[in-house]
């Protein structure tokens, strides 16, 4: 019975250290985040020139 709580505290910290690590990433990540405004107004091809709209489903009984 104690290698089984041994197993399952170890289980847990190897789990609360993956979690841990990957909310520190990200937030260090997002507070070292600056983003370049002046180089993403600068690119005109973000914005698309055309309008596309088109239908999922054909419409029956419309002819």
């Amino acid at each position: 019975m104690k290698l089984l709580w041994q197993a399952v505290v170890g289980a847990f910290l190897v789990h609360v250290l993956y979690w841990m690590t990957a909310f520190l990433i990200g937030y260090v990540k997002t507070v070292m985040y600056q983003p370049n405004i002046e180089a993403l107004f600068g690119n005109e091809q973000v914005l698309q020139a055309e309008v596309h709209s088109a239908t999922r489903f054909p419409r029956y009984g419309t002819d």
